[in-house]
């Protein structure tokens, strides 16, 4: 597709955007009640966040609970944000990705990764596999593509083969639409690429993208790729990447991302815009790659923030912008980033983060897998420790203490005694933990088949029933989850079964 009028003339500020300017946050709070009492629950978040980022710690399981609340407030009235979107009666759903992080049946087993030492997990949680808007699951997601894309760079090396890392960008203002914008800039690389067959067929072996997205209040959203070229050894780099520069600016041109006529914008795309890394060059990093969303800042970044209240004119990822919804206390600063973070999840919802040139996972020898089988992955290949029943996971959740607990288990090894010293000081009026048998017990297919085992399964049902909390306010059982009914379901056979 080609726009007979410049990017830049044609993109006006949105109408969202004088809303917003117009709107007093009074108006905002005084009509809405679901706003209100997510800003209620987002001061309870950025007292969290502010505590835990001077100790140095990476809170995601707060963050997390801010995105899951912008989602509910998006889930909530979708049509004030059908200008964010190109096709306003096909607005997406997040109410899977808003029980993320609840347990969804009677238990969840401690496991004990067999792949990974150190690593600890609880079977029988949701997780909504996002790695844009999950700072949970996006963490875990990109571990594992962080060391696809370290096999395939040593790989490389192994194979005479040069590295490059090139970045790809544009100029870009606060008025313009992140779908707009963002989909010209894919329709630019894509072009760019295209144009440069030849070069790339005769010295290219394969390459992996990856998108990343950055904003600030002077300038708007700065999209961007970050693309690994493996090479081979007798390609001239300067020379192919001057020919990619030179296309790259080109299609910008054409696309209505660069004004030709604009010596100052062109100066500017010049300096910016285009620029490489050799594999052992100052500055390279694969980190890069796979950080995008979920690169929400390292501590001192955090601790940065807090010293910034209010601030417009900052750049956030939008994990960033997560921490900055939770802590700022100015109010319309807040609104604008909760909307600006909506128009995000937006964009990116089943989008790629990172993507391989076709063959290449195949030559590097690595089983192409998407986001969800990734975490599968650790869920299947894991020793049993014990278990926790709903009231335990409840406990975890209600009183923020997921980052004491799974810290907790792995500095004691997955302690048993351990776990069961932790839950006694958290809560003492919470029932016995699981056993191991117990766990084992409720996950054997073959336990309720087995007369001889029915009255033990049976009372251990009964059992896991008259535990559980009357608050469910972190289990499944939601409206939000769109798998809702069929668990209330499964979990009325069971109840009439251990009846």
């Amino acid at each position: 597709m080609q726009y007979s009028t410049p990017f830049f003339d044609f993109v006006p500020p949105s109408e969202r955007d004088r809303r917003l300017k117009k709107m007093s946050v009074g108006d905002a709070l005084g009509t809405n009640t679901n706003l209100r009492d997510t800003f209620g629950e987002l001061d309870r978040c950025g007292k969290r966040l502010k505590a835990s980022s001077d100790k140095g710690l990476r809170d995601k399981y707060t963050l997390d609970e801010v995105s899951i609340l912008i989602q509910k407030w998006y889930e909530n009235d979708k049509g004030k944000f059908a200008d964010l979107v190109k096709d306003p009666e096909k607005m997406p759903s997040f109410k899977r990705n808003t029980i993320c992080g609840s347990i969804v049946t009677l238990h969840s087993a401690i496991k004990h990764s067999c792949k990974h030492e150190d690593s600890y997990f609880q079977s029988n949680i949701t997780q909504c596999s996002s790695v844009w808007v999950c700072p949970i699951c996006g963490a875990k997601i990109q571990a594992r593509r962080a060391r696809e894309v370290e096999e395939a760079v040593i790989w490389a090396e192994e194979e005479g083969y040069q590295v490059v890392m090139a970045t790809f960008t544009a100029s870009h203002k606060a008025n313009y639409r992140l779908v707009d914008f963002a989909d010209l800039l894919g329709l630019a690389y894509r072009k760019t690429l295209d144009q440069s067959k030849r070069e790339r067929k005769k010295y290219e072996i394969g390459n992996i993208r990856a998108l990343e997205f950055t904003w600030s209040g002077r300038n708007g959203w700065h999209p961007h790729f970050h693309t690994l070229f493996f090479l081979a050894a007798d390609c001239d780099v300067d020379e192919f990447f001057a020919k990619i520069g030179s296309n790259w600016k080109y299609q910008c041109i054409k696309y209505g991302l660069l004004n030709a006529e604009d010596e100052k914008a062109v100066k500017s795309f010049d300096a910016h815009s285009f620029h490489i890394k050799k594999n052992g060059s100052k500055g390279f990093d694969l980190h890069y790659l796979t950080k995008s969303a979920n690169e929400w800042g390292a501590a001192k970044e955090l601790a940065k923030s807090t010293n910034k209240e209010g601030r417009v004119t900052g750049h956030f990822s939008p994990f960033q912008m997560l921490f900055e919804i939770a802590t700022a206390e100015n109010m319309g600063l807040r609104l604008r980033l909760m909307h600006t973070f909506v128009e995000y999840m937006l964009y990116t919802k089943q989008r790629n983060q990172l993507l391989w040139s076709r063959g290449l996972k195949a030559l590097v020898g690595i089983e192409e897998k998407d986001d969800k089988e990734l975490i599968d992955e650790e869920t299947a290949k894991a020793y049993t420790l014990g278990g926790l029943t709903v009231a335990h996971w409840q406990a975890l959740r209600s009183r923020h203490a997921r980052i004491r607990y799974f810290t907790m288990l792995r500095e004691t090894h997955g302690s048993i005694r351990a776990v069961d010293a932790f839950f006694a000081d958290l809560d003492p009026t919470l029932p016995p933990l699981l056993s191991q048998s117990d766990v084992r017990l409720l996950e054997d297919p073959a336990a309720f088949e087995d007369p001889d085992r029915e009255d033990e399964l049976i009372d251990l049902i009964d059992y896991l029933y008259s535990v559980m909390p009357d608050d469910l306010t972190y289990t499944a059982f939601s409206p939000y989850n769109p798998f809702y009914g069929a668990i209330i379901e499964f979990m009325a056979s069971l109840k009439a079964r251990a009846v």
